[in-house]
């Protein structure tokens, strides 16, 4: 007889996790790292800097924006909460959708590289 029922996965939530699943780990700790070499830099660089610093400089008008080394660091202090999150929704649904898991993966990465790319043109601009 034929089973039209819908077969789940008969695994437990906590055999199908972020840990089993090494490509997630990858994604997420590189994005972990990324970020964390980019907060490095701009400790490294801003370590002795107490006045405001460029960071938004226009073709035309020059340097357009100031503001305090502390703005630099909320960056920094949102993009790991933002990445964190995203790795626990990525544990939360990889069982039931692990194509998004992985999709939050890669935004993670990407957002990652962008906030590199952006901290180091304000490091080269101060």
């Amino acid at each position: 007889m034929i089973n039209f029922a819908f077969n789940r996965d008969t695994r437990s939530h906590w055999e199908i996790s972020l840990r089993s699943n090494i490509y997630l780990v990858l994604l997420f700790g590189s994005a972990f790292a990324v970020l964390t070499l980019s907060l490095g830099s701009v400790a490294v660089h801003f370590a002795d800097i107490k006045s405001s610093v460029i960071t938004h400089f226009d073709f035309y008008n020059g340097a357009t924006v100031f503001g305090e080394v502390s703005v630099l660091y909320r960056v920094f202090w949102l993009a790991f909460a933002l990445i964190a999150m995203n790795a626990f929704l990525a544990k939360t649904i990889l069982p039931r959708e692990p194509f998004f898991s992985y999709i939050l993966g890669i935004g993670s990465v990407l957002v990652s590289v962008l906030i590199f790319i952006a901290m180091r043109v304000i490091i080269s601009l101060n």
